[in-house]
């Protein structure tokens, strides 16, 4: 009962220990198993090449045991971590669904207050972890606002990715936009965030744009030109028509709240939103 109460909790801390030298997780674990009878800290200085970034990550993990020590034995502790579910797949699983429980949790919170108002301490509540441990996975708050605008722009980007020369183009294009049209719908906190750092001269954003952002946007321009050049297009300006595509459905995140007071129905939105979009972008784009 009790090793199965605790071993989720602990599959996390051991993730922790695999940043630590091997001998100095042995020194480690035996302060751990071996605890003192007295409520002082163990001294761990008589290690005695101990680096500050390596103390520092020692003194984190016996902050994070501590509660756990106090409940459970040496006995207990020393099976769990002999146990096969120590493989380092489940330390990564482990550390995937944190990393995720962390930024599924940050991406209401930023799009509500901005990453200068949003605070350490909300990230942690909100993710249900202790500031220690969340802190553990992203070092900084910026770390986690960063990976949470890496993941918008993967899921953005993705579907671009897949306009191909030799595909059809206006089966091509009303994918696009299906999908663009969706990610407004599903998860408008995400593009809130994202319009909130190009709003503020993209601060943490601006070598993205400069790079990886232009690079992608450069070859979907001229697959765009290919299908005009071959007469499977409408003469247009290629750029325009992805900025055309970007505004027009992230119009209806950013600009939710308006968007709703003015519907008769902001239930039953999208399909509208649909037909609309398509006969404006595509349909009148094909020959």
């Amino acid at each position: 009962m009790l090793e199965s109460r605790f071993s989720v909790r602990l599959l996390d801390f051991s993730d922790q220990m695999v940043n630590l030298k091997s001998s100095y997780t042995s020194i480690l674990l035996k302060a751990i198993l071996c605890r003192s009878k007295t409520k002082e800290k163990k001294d761990i200085s008589y290690a005695p090449t101990w680096s500050l970034e390596i103390t520092r990550n020692v003194q984190r993990v016996l902050y994070n045991l501590r509660a756990f020590i106090r409940l459970t034995s040496p006995t207990i502790i020393t099976n769990l971590m002999s146990d096969s579910n120590f493989s380092g797949q489940n330390r990564s699983r482990i550390r995937e669904a944190n990393e995720q429980r962390i930024l599924t949790a940050a991406l209401p919170l930023f799009a509500q207050y901005g990453f200068r108002g949003t605070t350490v301490d909300q990230l942690a509540q909100a993710s249900g972890l202790s500031k220690a441990n969340m802190l553990y996975y992203f070092r900084r708050k910026q770390d986690i606002y960063l990976a949470v605008l890496e993941q918008i722009l993967h899921v953005w980007l993705e579907p671009l990715s897949e306009l191909k020369a030799e595909g059809d183009p206006g089966e091509q294009l009303s994918n696009y936009l299906d999908l663009k049209i969706r990610a407004s719908q599903e998860s408008p906190n995400a593009s809130k965030i994202y319009a909130s750092e190009i709003l503020n001269g993209a601060p943490i954003l601006r070598e993205y744009l400069q790079g990886p952002l232009k690079e992608i946007v450069t070859q979907k321009c001229a697959v765009i030109q290919e299908w005009i050049d071959e007469g499977r297009l409408r003469p247009i300006a290629p750029l325009h028509l992805l900025f055309a595509i970007w505004s027009t459905t992230q119009h209806y995140a950013d600009f939710k709240t308006q968007v709703d007071i003015l519907s008769d129905d902001p239930d039953n939105l999208f399909p509208d939103v649909r037909k609309t979009l398509h006969l404006l972008l595509i349909d009148n784009l094909l020959p």
